[in-house]
Parts: C-alpha cells; structure tokens; sequence
C-alpha cells in the first residue's frame, strides 16, 4: 500500500543527506530518486521541481532546529522562521518523532549552507544574537556525538576562552598558500 506522507518524507530525508554533504549545487533529482527508491516523477507531482524540494528540506531543517534546541533565543527562532521559511509560516512536521542528534545535526549544516551559500539574508538581528546563532550552528553542524548518539548542545560553552585568541594571535600558521606566477 502506498503512503503519500511516507514517500514525501523519504525524499525529504534523502535530499537533505545528500545536501548536508554535497550542498544545493550537489543536489540531483535523479541521485535522490534513486537513494530514496522512489520514481523521479513523484519528486515533481509532490515538490513541484528540485527547488521546491530544497525549500522543503530548509523548512523541515528550521522545524527542527527551532524545536529540539532551547538554547535558541525568541529572536534567533522568529529570524530563522522569517528568513527562511518559505513554503508557510509553520510547517507540519510529517515525521512526528523526536529529533535524533544526526538529524539535528544534519539540519545545522543545511542552515550553515543556506547562509553560506544562498542570498543575503533580508531580516534583522542583534550582534550578539547572531554570534550565538552562528556558534551554536557550528558546534552543532561539526560537534561529536556520544555513544548513545546524543548530541547535547548545553555542556558545551558558546563562549571563547580569553587565552585562546592571544594563543591563536601569537602562533605562526603552519602552512601557506603561496601562488605560483609563471613568468614568460
């Protein structure tokens, strides 16, 4: 028996792995059929197009992060609500469980990509409420799990040490990149 809410949130969960790694750029609408099991054609009658799927994966990833991670101030949620949701103010979650830690974490580095790599971002936000987003993305895009597959966000300080960046400062770097002219 077919499952219309299954299938969407197989591609879903198959787009956003291969986005993670690979980013929007990396994003095939042949690579995800074939991952997920599923004809192509079922990407375009439920998505509309592969952009339409991105938006769904970036909507579904702002779902996620804005439920599983306390930590995020009101104004940091309603940032990441308005300048990146775009299907609707608030998407059902089809996928009711709890957010695992690799899907949190997978959701951290699609919105890390959003920003590096899609438009400027439009809305409002505080110094130092974007400073907090950014390392919390980071700690939770490249952060480890423990060995029950948790990820927990608290333990770690969001904060830099003051002796770290005079250390950073008064090192040498160990490599650089150094150009090579060809001279005619």
């Amino acid at each position: 028996m077919r499952n219309a809410d299954h299938t969407q949130q197989r591609l879903i969960e198959t787009a956003a792995a291969i986005i993670a790694v690979q980013g929007v750029a990396g994003l095939r609408v042949d690579e995800v059929a074939k991952q997920a099991r599923i004809n192509k054609r079922m990407i375009y009658h439920y998505f509309g197009s592969k952009n339409g799927l991105w938006l769904r994966v970036l909507d579904q990833s702002v779902v996620d992060l804005c439920a599983s991670v306390p930590e995020l101030s009101d104004a940091a949620k309603a940032f990441l609500r308005a300048e990146l949701l775009m299907n609707s103010p608030a998407p059902k979650s089809i996928n009711e469980s709890p957010v695992t830690a690799p899907r949190l974490q997978r959701a951290a580095q699609i919105i890390l990509r959003r920003f590096l790599d899609g438009p400027v971002v439009s809305s409002e936000l505080q110094a130092h409420d974007w400073q907090f987003l950014y390392l919390l993305l980071c700690r939770l895009a490249f952060g480890r799990t423990n060995q029950e597959g948790d990820l927990d966000v608290s333990k770690y300080s969001l904060t830099v040490p003051s002796s770290e960046p005079a250390a950073m400062l008064s090192s040498k770097p160990r490599y650089q990149l150094r150009p090579s002219f060809r001279i005619e």
